[in-house]
């Protein structure tokens, strides 16, 4: 038997489904806690490659996809155990960072020789002891995960050749580009970029890329 929620009510008197009941406000504990808690969470969500390393560039903890995503052509890489690096841009090169790198803590932007790839470096670095440890946290040019394992192909309905299309598309590569590396024709390219502009209700290359990149990159 179901039971009548509105019993009791007087006949035409105003009716809020509304749950009446007045919760006391957390308290600092409760809330220091909940941001803890969330905030272990969201770390270990976290697909941006970590690194700790010595002075001598050794390896001595990654996070879990970090060797996965430095790799060649990125222009930071793990190779032997070690973090390896391109010269740098500007002013800054790799050897200047990792020495002057203190607890406040300092940026590099690494470019590699492919057009469009680099890798956004920032490190902080402290005295444990008798030994100078650094940690680095790094942003890609390419995405961290593909479409498909990112959950924005099952959110938006896009088929495998759509996920195919879009991958290449958050790597920043052109139709014609896109069409090599899939083999497919540039009209086949340009058709899955429209279907997928509509399902994603997008109405520019722009748009499209930041949502994309929301998803992959986290």
């Amino acid at each position: 038997m179901i039971e009548d929620r509105n019993a009791g009510l007087s006949k035409g008197a105003p009716h809020d489904d509304t749950d009446s009941t007045v919760l006391s406000e957390p308290s600092k504990d409760v809330v220091a806690e909940a941001v803890e808690h969330f905030s272990r969470r969201a770390q270990a969500a976290d697909r941006s490659p970590r690194l700790l390393i010595d002075a001598q560039g050794r390896v001595l903890w990654q996070s879990p996809d970090a060797e996965r995503l430095l790799q060649p052509p990125m222009p930071l890489w793990i190779k032997g155990g070690r973090v390896h690096a391109a010269r740098g841009s500007g002013t800054k090169t790799w050897p200047w960072f990792v020495e002057n790198l203190g607890e406040e803590g300092e940026r590099l932007l690494l470019t590699g020789q492919t057009a469009g790839n680099w890798v956004l470096v920032r490190g902080w670095a402290e005295r444990f002891g008798e030994q100078r440890l650094i940690f680095l946290k790094c942003a890609l040019s390419w995405p961290f995960r593909d479409v498909a394992s990112s959950g924005l192909a099952k959110d938006f309905g896009l088929t495998r050749s759509e996920c195919a299309v879009l991958d290449e598309f958050a790597r920043l590569a052109k139709p014609n580009q896109i069409a090599e590396r899939l083999n497919i024709s540039v009209s086949t390219v340009r058709s899955h970029l429209k279907q997928i502009h509509t399902k994603m209700s997008v109405n520019s290359g722009v748009h499209l890329l930041r949502i994309t990149r929301a998803y992959t990159d986290t």
